[in-house]
């Protein structure tokens, strides 16, 4: 999981999520990446508004 955060740091919990699934063929719960997240210090960044 860390790996595909750091590819793209925009993306949520939901987003990976559907990657991890699509990608690992891996059936994860949404709230598990949530909490993982969390766990890790990982949070979303995204672009600020001009």
């Amino acid at each position: 999981m860390d790996e595909l955060y750091t590819g793209i740091q925009s993306r949520g919990y939901r987003t990976l999520t559907k990657v991890i699934c699509r990608d690992h063929k891996l059936e994860v719960n949404f709230k598990r990446v949530l909490q993982l997240m969390q766990k890790m210090g990982v949070y979303t960044t995204y672009p600020k508004r001009i």
